[in-house]
């Protein structure tokens, strides 16, 4: 009787303790699942606010180009051979359209006042041929150099510039006292820069008159992050041979009334 008993107590205690285990097992993997459910939602917010960061972070500027146009017509009197820039996929249609307005404007301009022109008379046709250099573009500005060369009779062909610079922000177009400071001297650095610079490279043929402080003188110009090209016409600051002189100045030159958006 007694070992009836105690082989029945020894049973009960040994499922009280299988009992008590399982529990237990069942207690650690139930907070096991509990905190690993709570890190799969704590690294799922963490995805979550990084792909919103990484959402609210990327450039959306829409990309463009600058793509190349062309006028190309001959007859028995004249030839035109022009390239010219437009601008293509910018997000602006209206700064689009005003830019490129601006530009095939002021090459046909040229182009009916060669065509309609007086014919040469001689053995070689009137022509103006024209190409065109992108010296600066960015999210803001682009400056155009447009060059070639027209001939409407004579000994030789002329050269013939035409620049271009845009702010495209403010759909306008740039001229050079855009660049600085209201009040500023900035002809007179321009031309004392320019003058010396002449003076070194031609020396006797060089004429002063063309560089002097007049905004005239400064028609033509491009530039860039960096620096400011002044470019004068054929016999404006000297003879023929001479050509289309380019000078650059560092924008470091005008430091103290160049305009902050141009630094």
């Amino acid at each position: 009787m007694k070992k009836r008993t105690v082989i029945i107590l020894t049973l009960l205690l040994t499922l009280c303790c299988a009992i008590l285990t399982i529990l237990a097992m069942g207690i650690i993997l139930y907070a096991r699942s509990r905190e690993t459910l709570r890190d799969l939602e704590t690294r799922d917010m963490r995805q979550g606010t990084a792909s919103e960061t990484t959402e609210e972070s990327v450039d959306v500027t829409v990309k463009w180009d600058i793509i190349e146009e062309s006028i190309n017509e001959e007859t028995s009197e004249y030839s035109l051979n022009i390239l010219y820039p437009q601008i293509t996929g910018y997000t602006d249609v209206k700064t689009q359209t005003s830019f490129n307005d601006l530009v095939f404007g002021e090459v046909n301009s040229m182009a009916k006042d060669m065509k309609f022109g007086e014919s040469s008379g001689g053995s070689v046709k009137n022509f103006l041929d024209l190409d065109y250099t992108v010296e600066y573009k960015s999210d803001r500005f682009v400056s155009i150099l447009i060059a070639g060369q027209i001939y409407t009779g004579g000994a030789h062909p002329n050269p013939v510039l035409l620049t271009i610079n845009y702010d495209l922000d403010n759909n306008s177009e740039i001229k050079l006292i855009d660049l600085f400071k209201t009040g500023s001297t900035y002809l007179l650095e321009i031309s004392d820069f320019t003058t010396t610079s002449l003076k070194d490279q031609f020396e006797v043929d060089f004429n002063e008159d063309g560089s002097s402080a007049k905004a005239e003188n400064f028609t033509h110009f491009t530039f860039n992050q960096d620096s400011l090209f002044i470019i004068f016409d054929a016999y404006q600051v000297g003879s023929y041979a001479i050509g289309t002189p380019k000078i650059e100045i560092p924008l470091s030159e005008f430091s103290t009334i160049l305009k902050f958006e141009f630094k």
